[in-house]
C-alpha cells in the first residue's frame, strides 16, 4: 500500500475514521492525505484538514492536507483516485433513521460509487 486517503470534516464520524487509519498506515508505513471537501454549494466555513494532520503526526506518521472544492461524494473518491491512494478512509455517522437519512449521504454515495477499497469506520 503507497497512500491512504481520509476525508476528514472534523465530525465524531471523521475523527473514528482517523483513528482506524493509524495503526494501519504505522504499520505499513504509508503517507496519508487528509482530504476535506469545501462543498460549493455552502458558504466556506472552518477548514478541520489540519486538526487530521497534526493528530496523525502526533503519532510519527507522514500526513498532508488536500482542500478541494465540489460536491463530497463526487470528490473524495475523484480526489483519491487521482493522488494514487489504495484505500479511502470515510467516517459513518448512523444515528437513527432521520439523522441516517440527513447526515450519512455522503458514506452511502460513495460507497454506491467508488471503484476501490473503502475503509468505513463508526
Amino acid at each position: 500500500m503507497s497512500r491512504i486517503a481520509l476525508g476528514f470534516d472534523g465530525t465524531d464520524g471523521a475523527r473514528a475514521a482517523l483513528r482506524a487509519v493509524r495503526p494501519l498506515a504505522a504499520q505499513l508505513k504509508c503517507p496519508v492525505t487528509v482530504i476535506y471537501v469545501v462543498d460549493a454549494r455552502r458558504e466556506p466555513g472552518h477548514d478541520p484538514s489540519a486538526e487530521g494532520v497534526a493528530a496523525l503526526r502526533e503519532e510519527g506518521l507522514e500526513a498532508e492536507a488536500l482542500v478541494v472544492e465540489g460536491e463530497p461524494a463526487e470528490a473524495l473518491p475523484a480526489v483519491a483516485l487521482e493522488i494514487g491512494a489504495d484505500v479511502l478512509a470515510l467516517g459513518y455517522r448512523g444515528r437513527g433513521l432521520l439523522k441516517e437519512l440527513l447526515l450519512g449521504r455522503v458514506t452511502e454515495r460513495v460507497l454506491a460509487e467508488v471503484d476501490m477499497p473503502l475503509l468505513i469506520a463508526r
